[in-house]
């Protein structure tokens, strides 16, 4: 039991993942603090400036999230007034827009989102951030199908 126990601590994919993942959203949290976002709400401001409208369910799949976990990222921006949430198109329940505030808010973190971005390439190296960023999409692609053989 206890080796079987060490071998998944050496090399869980997910765990592995995971703690990366929190190291890397610490980095980019603060370096978005003084913009007052977190990065997980920059992301959120960027999928939704890429069109003028998303329905929660596009933004959702966009973003590899599931729609509650996305209906809770949003309360604070909609709470803030950086996006709008409407009903009132046909065929969509809900959809997300940015307002002119969300705009500003991500014109003043985006040059603090790109110096994090340039001194995270610069540690780990141009061509390892290339290959990461080819290997995390394809990763993400293939842990999207819902049932892995």
């Amino acid at each position: 039991m206890k080796k079987s126990c060490f071998d998944v601590a050496a090399s869980c994919l997910c765990t592995k993942i995971r703690k990366a993942a929190r190291a890397i959203t610490s980095h980019y949290d603060d370096a978005l603090k003084p913009c007052g976002l977190r990065s997980t709400q920059f992301t959120l401001l960027i999928a939704a400036s890429l069109s003028s409208e998303h329905s929660i369910s596009e933004l959702a799949d966009q973003l590899g999230m599931d729609r509650t976990t996305l209906s809770r990222n949003i309360k604070p921006l909609v709470r803030d007034g950086f996006v709008t949430l409407s009903n009132d198109h046909p065929g969509r329940t809900v959809v997300v827009a940015l307002t002119p505030k969300g705009r500003r808010a991500l014109d003043r973190a985006l040059p603090m989102w790109q110096d994090a971005q340039r001194r995270l390439t610069r540690r780990f190296g141009v061509i390892d951030t290339q290959e990461l960023d080819a290997r995390l999409d394809r990763l993400a692609s293939v842990g999207a199908q819902r049932r892995l053989r």
